[in-house]
């Protein structure tokens, strides 16, 4: 399993190197990170739901990003993939994303837990020895 998800990363992190060496890059392309939607310095799921609402649109999905890229609502990144359209696989990177690299606040946060366990189970057992 953890071959997999690892396979899985190097591959997202392939394809995203071929494409930021790309020539041009899309106006709706966020060109310091690509799976970044929101602009925020975070791949979140927040990322995920901006591209699928935007696909939700009643109009094209293309034309729906250009025309709210062009009024004064905030700026998002919708093309993740740098193929100049809004499509269902710019969600899928970043949900891709999500599932295969864990949050580095979660990995923490697990590690406060397991130490403040194991501080516990080791307070009990003095506990009970005396």
């Amino acid at each position: 399993m953890l071959k997999t998800k690892t396979f899985l990363t190097a591959l997202v992190l392939l394809a995203a190197a071929s494409i930021s060496s790309a020539d041009e890059l899309s106006p709706l392309h966020n060109p310091i990170n690509g799976l970044d939607v929101d602009g925020n310095n975070r791949i979140q799921a927040h990322d995920a739901l901006l591209v699928i609402n935007v696909l939700l649109q009643p109009h094209a999905p293309q034309e729906t990003a250009t025309a709210l890229a062009e009024t004064n609502q905030p700026t998002y990144f919708w093309d993740t993939n740098n193929d100049f359209r809004v499509s269902a696989r710019d969600a899928l990177l970043v949900i891709n994303h999500l599932t295969t690299v864990p949050e580095p606040s979660s990995v923490v946060l697990a590690g406060a837990g397991l130490a403040a366990l194991a501080g516990y189970a080791w307070r009990r057992r003095a506990v009970r020895t005396q």
